[in-house]
């Protein structure tokens, strides 16, 4: 039947909107930043397709800090004056 078939898949989506809600909840303060917030929805987005991978996560995240010598953001030399 038709109505049941949307009333199934309102059903999923429910749940996932629950289940993405649970995974923010902890994550508010990210949320301020809009960088922040789209790397955090793609790493969501990658656990809900069941393509996450701590261990590639962590060899990406330690390669893109060592081409910047330890330092998350731009590198002191280019983040000019400091401000007051």
């Amino acid at each position: 039947m038709i109505v049941a078939r949307i009333s199934d898949k309102q059903s999923d989506a429910e749940h996932l909107l629950v289940r993405r809600g649970r995974w923010l909840e902890p994550r508010a303060h990210l949320v301020t930043n809009k960088a922040r917030l789209d790397r955090l929805l793609m790493l969501m987005r990658l656990q809900l397709d069941g393509r996450a991978s701590e261990t590639a996560y962590a060899r990406t995240v330690r390669d893109w800090l060592a081409t910047r010598h330890g330092l998350g953001g731009a590198s002191p030399a280019h983040r000019g004056p400091p401000t007051r």
